[in-house]
């Protein structure tokens, strides 16, 4: 993996200075990426991490690579936006995307529940909203088309030369559900805010990916006294 993806900005947050020491945090409006990435390779040698995902940077890198494939393209956006599954990502239709002044919602029916219930996740990237705009608006009148044509087989296997040719560890769809979850925690999303985006019939669900907070507690440890 490039480590220069991740390199940080020069105004990545810092956690107050105590003791002498100044710890930095993953965790805010400014993500400093490049920590982010190491804290994932500490989680990683503890045995104890129980998802696999991807980070901001290296999603970038996997969009680049898909720009010329129109379709796959907002296939692998819609999943990084909404975290959706990739089974309810391919029953989108039109109608299930809902546009107004603020942004866009996005209708996703929740598959993994006794009783089938739909959600809404709202976007508001002014990039991805453009780019749903276009590729909706070439899609035939009936508002009950899919979107995507492709098996979830079909996808995986063109996920994996992506993966290769990236130099990144295997790509799956669900990996792009956890990548979506993850940068929400970042960006300190409350938990039931993205249980309810997730679909997750029980919190319990969502806190997994709070794995993240495990390496990133210094800055607690920082102001105690000894």
């Amino acid at each position: 993996m490039d480590n220069s993806l991740f390199k940080a900005p020069s105004s990545a947050l810092m956690a107050p200075t105590t003791h002498g020491i100044n710890p930095q945090s993953i965790l805010g409006e400014q993500i400093n990426w490049e920590l982010a990435h190491r804290r994932r390779q500490l989680m990683e040698t503890t045995g104890n991490s129980k998802i696999k995902y991807l980070l901001k940077p290296e999603i970038e890198r996997i969009l680049d690579y898909a720009k010329d494939n129109r379709s796959k393209h907002f296939l692998i956006n819609t999943l990084w936006h909404t975290g959706a599954r990739i089974s309810e990502a391919l029953e989108l239709t039109k109608k299930d995307f809902i546009f107004d002044e603020a942004g866009c919602f996005i209708k996703l029916i929740t598959l993994k529940q006794k009783k089938e219930q739909s959600r809404l996740v709202p976007v508001t990237d002014k990039r991805y909203i453009d780019e749903a705009r276009m590729m909706i608006g070439d899609l035939p009148k009936a508002s009950n088309t899919k979107i995507w044509e492709i098996s979830r087989m079909a996808f995986n296997q063109y996920l994996n030369p992506v993966a290769k040719e990236l130099g990144m560890a295997g790509i799956n769809p669900h990996m792009l559900r956890h990548s979506f979850a993850i940068n929400a925690i970042l960006h300190l999303t409350p938990l039931p805010v993205l249980q309810a985006w997730m679909g997750h019939s029980k919190i319990n669900s969502t806190a997994v990916y709070t794995e993240i907070f495990e390496p990133d507690t210094m800055a607690f440890m920082a102001r105690i006294s000894f």
